[in-house]
């Protein structure tokens, strides 16, 4: 894993060069270049051998350590837009949730852990603008969360690459956790508890595409 922290060195501070504003320049696409190819290095660590939840649980761990580096937004987004391996991004996701609630759930990662997040999390990431734009920055980040938690079950990706096509081929649901099955009243609550405690102005639009997301997972 020595390696693996050396390439989460060289991202982050390649990340941290992003301008504030965006410039069309050699410079920059040369930049953004070397960014997504130690983003594909990440990625093929998490897939290297036949345990992908575990490989991504241990690199998750280490670039938490590192996000208190990125002081903007636009860092942040730069970096998970650029992140190639959705398992990864979830479990980076998830790693900066649990530091950011005060009681933290025994449940592997799944849209019940999904719903204590938006229950009990709030903004912990520096933001220099107003307190608004933090829980606006929260809230896309849990659905980014959904979405590549989505992904996950759909694309089998916690299970070894190796075996992956079979089971996509055969068309097997991914094995679930029974804390996935979650219900209606139980998303409208949470995201009534997270409106409670979010700074006026923060954006509505999110909240409902939050709410659509979560009653996908809802068993009908």
């Amino acid at each position: 894993m020595l390696c693996c922290r050396q390439v989460i060195q060289w991202l982050i501070d390649a990340v941290k060069q992003i301008p504030e504003t965006g410039q069309d320049s050699i410079s920059q696409c040369n930049l953004q270049r070397v960014i997504f190819l130690l983003q594909r290095m990440l990625s093929i660590a998490v897939e290297v051998d036949h345990s992908p939840t575990m490989n991504s649980n241990r690199i998750a761990d280490y670039i938490f350590s590192y996000m208190s580096i990125l002081k903007t937004r636009q860092q942040r987004e730069m970096f998970f837009s650029s992140t190639e391996n959705i398992l990864l991004r979830a479990k980076i996701l998830e790693v900066i949730f649990l530091h950011s609630c005060e009681s933290l759930p025994e449940l592997p990662l799944c849209f019940g852990k999904i719903i204590h997040f938006i229950s009990n999390s709030t903004p912990q990431l520096e933001n220099q603008g107003p307190e608004w734009q933090r829980w606006d920055e929260m809230l896309h980040q849990l659905i980014v969360l959904c979405l590549s938690f989505q992904a996950i079950i759909t694309g089998h990706l916690r299970t070894p690459v190796i075996d992956r096509p079979d089971e996509i081929l055969k068309r097997t649901p991914s094995l679930l956790h029974l804390c996935e099955d979650i219900t209606e009243s139980e998303v409208d609550h949470s995201l009534a508890l997270l409106q409670q405690r979010m700074s006026a102005g923060a954006g509505s639009d999110r909240l409902f595409v939050l709410r659509s997301l979560l009653l996908t997972a809802v068993k009908r």
